[in-house]
Parts: structure tokens; sequence; C-alpha cells
């Protein structure tokens, strides 16, 4: 695009744009090797594959919102690559605080602020209850405990009751995660998103 100034032309650069986004998605929590991942990069191999790049565009073309988005399937299926691409698209609209996190590591840091005293563990959960699209990664692959779960309920409560977007992806159904985490965040998760199953060979091990 080029905007003109008086005598001065001035061109928007793609390559300083991308540049941009992807420090924008690492301050979001996006790891190195997924900072390509675009809708564009997504190359489908199974119908199940091109119905959730579909539904992830349209979810992406839709926020900010106040519905929320499960991406469920095997391990190596793309579930990440589009989670990421959803939160590239809402960078790109500037939508406010982006964050993307593995559920494991949110209850790490949850449980080293507990530490560190009450104000700090309420400060932690505050910080993704109150993300204005939160992406929940590998939900389920946490080891599971009651204390587990309670945190698990009050995020995932948090975010049911204020309407807010969230992106998870799980190897588990509903009704797997249900049996691991109790029917309590299930029926809130099924309140609050559209599902998507995908299936296919693992990726990682395809290219290896």
């Amino acid at each position: 695009m080029t905007v003109r100034l008086g005598q001065l032309d001035m061109e928007s650069c793609p390559k300083y744009a991308e540049w941009q986004l992807r420090e924008y998605l690492k301050d979001a929590g996006v790891g190195q090797r997924f900072l390509g991942c675009s809708f564009e990069t997504y190359v489908p191999a199974t119908p199940s594959q091109s119905v959730a790049l579909k539904m992830a565009q349209q979810y992406a073309e839709s926020l900010p919102c106040d519905k929320s988005l499960l991406i469920i399937g095997p391990c190596g299926v793309g579930k990440t690559h589009l989670a990421v691409a959803i939160a590239r698209e809402a960078l790109k609209v500037n939508i406010g605080d982006v964050v993307i996190r593995q559920v494991p590591e949110v209850l790490g840091e949850i449980r080293a602020a507990i530490s560190r005293g009450d104000e700090n563990a309420h400060i932690a959960l505050e910080r993704y209850a109150n993300a204005n699209l939160l992406i929940l990664d590998d939900l389920g692959a946490e080891k599971i405990t009651e204390w587990v779960r309670e945190q698990l309920f009050l995020l995932v409560d948090a975010r049911y009751q204020e309407m807010l977007p969230t992106v998870l992806t799980s190897n588990n159904s509903l009704e797997e995660i249900e049996q691991l985490l109790g029917p309590r965040i299930a029926s809130r998760l099924a309140g609050m998103c559209q599902g998507v199953v995908i299936d296919g060979p693992d990726h990682r091990i395809a290219t290896a």
C-alpha cells in the first residue's frame, strides 16, 4: 500500500510487517517452530482437515466475538498450526491481548505464583482469565489431580461467564475430557465452544 504525504510517497514494507507480526506472536507465547504457521501454509491431508481449516478461518474472521473453538484430534494433524494461524489473524486486526500457552505451562505458572503468595497466584490466573483471546494448547496433557481440575475450572469458568473468545486444542474427545477433568469443565466447554474433529496421519512422523 502506498500513502502520499505531500510530495513523499510512503509504502508499507511486507517484510517488516511480517517481522513485526512474528515478534507479536513471540510475545503471545508462540515458539520458534510455529512462527510461520498461517492458514496459507496449512495443507489439508484429509477431508476433516479441510473442514477444520475452513472453520478456523471463519472463526478468525469473526473475531472479536463471544464464541470459542475446540479443536480435537490425534498428535500431528495440525491442531497447533491452526491455533497459531488464528492468533496470527487476531493480531493482524489488533483485537488486544492475545495469549497462547500449553495447558501444563499455565498450571506450572500458577503453581509457581502460589508459592510466592496468594496475590501473585491471583494475578497469574487473572492474566489468562482476562486475555482478549486465549489459546490453550494440549488440554488433557497435564497430570490430573484435584488441584489441576480446580484451577482449570476457575479459568474455563471465568472465560465462560465473560463470554471471552478461547481456542482450545486437545487429543481427547469431549467425553474423554469429562472423564479426565470432570463434568463442570466439560459442560462449560460444550456451552461455549464450536467443536471440530481432525483425523489423519501424524505429519511429524511422515516427514521424519
